[in-house]
């Protein structure tokens, strides 16, 4: 199971421009989506993860389903794994 635990949004609508990029950082427990231009950042979400991770799939559909900056169209996206 994923839940946001913290979470920033700079704009409402969130909007992804030219410069800007999305960021996916995945840990053993937790799950950063972010919106960064150069040098600042825009939007943040936080998601802690169970300690009992069966399914991945599981967990990225929760995500996205809970997410507001994952449903944007973006050009640059960075997946880090840590």
């Amino acid at each position: 199971m994923a839940r946001k635990t913290m979470a920033f949004y700079s704009a409402s609508p969130i909007v992804i421009e030219a410069d800007e990029k999305l960021r996916v950082e995945i840990g053993s427990n937790y799950v950063v989506c972010s919106i960064v231009a150069p040098q600042k950042l825009l939007s943040f979400e936080f998601f802690e993860l169970d300690n009992d991770i069966n399914d991945w799939s599981d967990i990225f559909f929760e995500i996205k389903h809970n997410s507001q900056i994952l449903d944007k169209n973006t050009g640059t996206v960075d997946i880090v794994y840590n």
